[in-house]
């Protein structure tokens, strides 16, 4: 197989343990077969039924699975590469041998990034169905009220009144049954929400960079302290490998401000929207009662009755709470997208940062320097002044 022949000869330790490439990606690569066969299967049957809901949960329940292994082998293949640096640096391994592994990543990367497309092209189709929705409360609540002036003037068992009532029912059975589409496909993409996160956002891109600036730093303090038992602490060797470890240093304190910050501030928001969400949900199901109980009250005792006019007021009142959550629902959603705005842009800086930190580390990784045995306490005092 292709991918084996690229990565042959290339071996890589994992949790202490010392293991061919191929080997340690043997059951995650048989994974990924699996859930692209089916896959395959699933999608035939949908170009035959596109509305049906169970294979659409399917579909996107083996996308999520599809991008949680892939970024599985994207690990496991970044932690080859890391090794990799050393192992051709000691001749292990040939140059030719490092670049199919650089180009493995890639094609894996790329992979993995189709698989977020489909899932998010899969989503697209529940935003559709949320506006559906809407549109049949609405106006599922405008037929109720001409209903309720119909059943006052013409009575009940109107032919106009039997019509509206039909045509309500009809309205309320697609509008249950498209809750219950929105619903499944919700839960489907709760489970894939984790296996998302995976797939590189901000907060991901800017653990990558903390790991990576962590681990040029160790390596920079290593050449620091060589440089001081070889060149001498003021030399410029010395004193340059000080400076960038200075640099090094400051960008990682930021960055791992930043990270705790965005951590605290995603929180607050979900908690935030999703309380303001659940209470408009409630308060909703509460006004289509009130509203059922008005038409009954009106039919019964007439429009004018205090029953059929405390109910009245009650609808008002709850009609006017329902639009101020709304507006704060809408504040909370305004205040996520701002965030998420914010992220992105938090996400595409941590990526330079990282790339400068991995590009500084390559640089540095190719220095020769000598090792120093049993010497090495010399100069540590000198390297916490840093």
């Amino acid at each position: 197989d292709h991918m084996a022949s690229r990565i042959k000869g290339i071996t890589v330790e994992i949790g202490g343990d010392t293991t061919k490439l191929q080997t340690a990606l043997k059951n995650v690569n048989a994974n990924i077969q699996s859930t692209q066969t089916q896959l395959k299967d699933v999608e035939k049957l949908l170009k035959l039924d596109p509305t049906n809901t169970e294979l659409l949960t399917q579909k996107q329940k083996l996308l999520t699975d599809a991008v949680g292994v892939t970024s599985n082998k994207l690990e496991v293949l970044k932690t080859a590469a890391q090794q990799a640096e050393t192992q051709l640096e000691q001749g292990n391994i040939s140059q030719q041998q490092f670049d199919a592994l650089e180009r493995e990543i890639a094609a894996t990367a790329t992979s993995m990034g189709q698989y977020n497309l489909k899932l998010t092209e899969s989503n697209s189709a529940s935003s559709k169905l949320k506006s559906t929705i809407a549109s049949q409360e609405s106006q599922l609540s405008a037929l109720e009220q001409e209903y309720t002036d119909l059943v006052l003037t013409q009575g009940k068992d109107s032919t106009a009144a039997k019509d509206l009532a039909a045509k309500y029912t009809k309205l309320s059975t697609e509008l249950s049954d498209n809750k219950q589409k929105l619903s499944q496909a919700q839960s489907a993409t709760s489970s894939m929400t984790s296996a998302t996160t995976k797939a590189k956002t901000p907060l991901e891109s800017l653990k990558d960079t903390i790991s990576k600036q962590e681990s040029e730093l160790s390596k920079l303090s290593t050449e620091y302290q060589n440089a001081c038992l070889q060149y001498g602490k003021n030399s410029t060797q010395a004193q340059s490998l000080a400076a960038k470890i200075k640099t090094l240093s400051s960008e990682h304190q930021s960055c791992t401000k930043q990270l705790s910050g965005m951590e605290s501030e995603a929180k607050k928001l979900t908690t935030t929207e999703q309380s303001l969400t659940q209470k408009l949900s409630s308060q909703k199901q509460d006004l289509t009662k009130l509203k059922q109980e008005y038409v009954n009250a009106a039919a019964q005792y007439r429009k004018n009755s205090s029953e059929a006019k405390s109910l009245e007021q009650q609808i008002k009142t709850l009609s006017g709470q329902i639009a101020s959550e709304e507006k704060a629902v809408d504040k909370a959603t305004a205040a996520a997208d701002s965030f998420d705005k914010s992220m992105d842009a938090a996400g595409n800086s941590a990526k330079e940062a990282g790339d400068k930190a991995a590009d500084s580390e390559s640089r540095f990784f190719k220095l020769s320097f000598h090792s120093w045995n049993g010497t090495g306490q010399k100069c540590r005092s000198g390297h916490q002044s840093i």
